[in-house]
């Protein structure tokens, strides 16, 4: 069951917990289902109706970078920001290993490797409207560093040694609008672990382990309104994941609360928020189904079918401004791809999907990130092809984008 309060603003509903299918993932995903909403969605800013009749020939495909252009490999978690500004990690003998930025055609190389330099960079990288890229990377000090970037400047959000924290367990960041950024760490000596928010002064501990219900947290994000939004683990295996404002106690009445000790659900992926507060993730239910939800102060919606009729697991949706969800899925054929969910309801389509043509060759993976997916319903894809080229592409409505259209 869950409850509702309109005086707290606070939701609950119940999880439950089963390993995940994606190796990356190093928590459980489990999910409830409640309401089910099937209204038409209507977005403004792209200028036509989203409705269930589209089909993968309504996307196009644009080719942001691949293993023809010196690149050797592709992290499979790009971002892309309202403007179509891409930003992912690649390597090669022939280009530096390093964080780089697609925008109109060109390409622009944000950070690189270099003996004594910086190492081992993330694979998950996160744009804001402005442009701005915040990535991680080692620095030869052992330190693990979250830098901020906009192409011509980069300052430091965080530096392990520096802060005090530890550097193997520094989590994914996310930026919002205004360059705060959200991410997971660990206190050195383990003594706490927190969300914090920063934006290259003192940090912020959103919630933290030391004064709160729970043992550990996972990657975290965070909105234009400094909303965060936080899965939480408690030591008897529940979680809850929920929405505070930053700056102000979890205890204070969140914004949105989910809780595994309630129902259905078994645990949670990371999760994602957009503009007005509405998150969406990847869960699996008690019952061993999984499906997509999204929610905000009022309700729970499926996603997607929760009978796992079509699908046997997800991973790390995305979610725009409109509340359109895109998300990697594995089918009960064998089949893997990219899918998205225009109307609110439970009527995710393809997008791009293993078997399909794609640049003059066959598709073997594709894969998404938490950011990859913007207002203009446009996609950043890391795909994979039978002859051997893999690369980044923008998936997108045709006709999405209007004339002047800005964020």
């Amino acid at each position: 069951m869950y409850e509702v309060n309109e005086g707290t603003k606070v939701s609950t509903f119940g999880v439950s917990r089963r390993d995940a299918v994606n190796s990356r993932r190093t928590t459980d995903t489990s999910i409830l289902s409640r309401f089910f909403t099937t209204a038409v969605l209507l977005a403004a800013s792209a200028g036509y109706s989203l409705g269930q009749d589209k089909t993968r020939s309504d996307f196009k495909f644009v080719n942001v970078a691949d293993t023809t252009q010196g690149f050797t490999s592709f992290a499979t978690f790009p971002a892309i920001n309202d403007h179509g500004v891409v930003a992912f990690e690649a390597g090669g003998p022939g280009t530096d290993e390093g964080i780089y930025r697609w925008k109109d055609g060109s390409l622009l190389q944000i950070a690189k490797s270099s003996p004594g330099g910086l190492s081992l960079f993330g694979g998950d990288p996160a744009i804001n409207a402005g442009g701005t890229i915040v990535y991680e990377a080692n620095l030869a000090t052992g330190a693990r560093v979250i830098f901020a970037s906009d192409g011509v400047t980069t300052k430091t959000i965080v530096n392990t040694i520096d802060q005090g924290l530890v550097a193997r367990f520094l989590g994914s960041p996310s930026i919002n609008r205004s360059g705060e950024v959200a991410f997971l760490g660990v206190r050195t000596g383990f003594t706490s672990r927190a969300v914090f928010v920063g934006d290259g002064g003192p940090l912020t501990p959103v919630v933290e382990t030391s004064n709160s219900e729970f043992t550990s947290f996972q990657n975290a994000a965070i909105n234009a309104s400094d909303e965060v939004v936080i899965v939480g683990n408690r030591a008897d295996g529940s979680s809850k994941m929920f929405v505070v404002q930053a700056g102000k106690h979890p205890s204070d009445q969140p914004i949105i609360a989910i809780d595994t000790n309630s129902s259905d659900f078994g645990g949670f992926g990371d999760p994602v928020i957009n503009k007005s507060g509405t998150i969406a993730n990847d869960v699996f239910r008690n019952d061993f189904n999984v499906e997509i939800l999204s929610a905000d102060q009022r309700s729970v919606t499926d996603r997607t079918n929760i009978t796992g009729a079509e699908f046997v697991a997800f991973d790390h949706p995305s979610i725009n401004d409109s509340d359109a969800v895109a998300f990697l899925a594995f089918e009960v054929d064998g089949n893997s791809g990219v899918f998205i969910e225009l109307t609110k309801g439970a009527s995710p389509i393809p997008v791009i999907r293993t078997g399909d043509t794609l640049f003059g060759s066959i598709v073997t993976s594709a894969d998404i990130g938490r950011f990859a997916l913007n207002k203009h319903f446009e996609m950043a894809i890391q795909y994979t092809l039978e002859d051997g080229r893999s690369g980044v592409a923008i998936a997108s409505l045709r006709h999405g984008k209007q004339d002047g259209d800005s964020q």
